[in-house]
């Protein structure tokens, strides 16, 4: 799938400045995406900061009031099933390129989900996880070096 220049929106609304873009789906864009045994995901850095609709948009996540997730994309490869049915089944077999993701009032897709989680909270638990870290190499180092004294004076004593 091309990833080469995807925007992140409200409602499909093509007519408002993005919310997030992923440029070359670096990690430098403020939108990555990839795509796993379940199907697209997104991960963006809105500016709540600096942004009213990037707020309003994670407000309205965090009540419950947006769910899901919607895509614009080009088919590559589809397949069409049931075709004496009343309503046809199409396939897409293969996505050609990606170009916007929108969170929505009313996905397709119901299996679709959105979240949000707070950078401030999540940068927080990212230094407080390092500070363990730090503690307890500390706390194993010292243990090293006690051993190597302790084995020292051991040597020592019987030597």
């Amino acid at each position: 799938t091309d990833f080469t220049d995807v925007l992140f929106f409200v409602n499909h609304d093509l007519n408002k400045i993005p919310l997030a873009r992923s440029r070359r789906n670096n990690g430098n864009s403020s939108m990555q995406l990839h795509v796993d045994e379940r199907g697209l995901n997104i991960e963006t850095n809105l500016d709540v900061e600096n942004n009213a609709e990037a707020r309003s948009l994670t407000s309205a996540i965090k009540r419950g009031d947006i769910t899901g997730m919607s895509f614009l994309f080009n088919v590559k490869e589809d397949a069409w099933e049931e075709l004496d049915a009343k309503i046809p089944t199409r396939r897409i077999k293969r996505i050609g390129r990606v170009r916007e993701v929108s969170a929505v009032n009313f996905p397709a897709y119901e299996a679709t989900e959105i979240s949000a989680r707070e950078f401030r909270s999540l940068d927080s638990d990212l230094k407080a996880l390092e500070n363990a870290r730090a503690v307890l190499d500390k706390t194993k180092a010292e243990t090293e070096i006690w051993k190597l004294k302790n084995r020292c004076i051991q040597m020592k004593v019987k030597g």
